[in-house]
């Protein structure tokens, strides 16, 4: 597959989806890279994204979402984005 927005990367990688349960009983679904990737699926419209794409992949949100829903400044703010001075 390729990316969406550029036509151009090809989409590699993969997650996984897995469970447990936590020591007081509670149960937990988590996802995770099953081999390296190099795309986000936004975790706010659900777009796939190659990181060429995207300037800030580690946010997990495509630049759309980040502009749509003001999201920079947090991301700044608890250090997943570094400010550029």
């Amino acid at each position: 597959m390729k990316c969406p927005v550029c036509k151009e990367t090809e989409i590699e990688g993969e997650l996984g989806v897995s469970d447990g349960e936590l020591e007081d009983g509670t149960w937990i679904v988590f996802v995770h890279e099953v081999s390296k990737r190099n795309h986000i699926i936004c975790d706010s419209c659900n777009k796939v994204v190659c990181h060429n794409c995207c300037q800030h992949p580690k946010t997990g949100y495509c630049d759309d979402c980040l502009s749509r829903y003001n999201l920079y400044g947090y991301f700044v703010e608890i250090g997943v984005i570094e400010e550029n001075v």
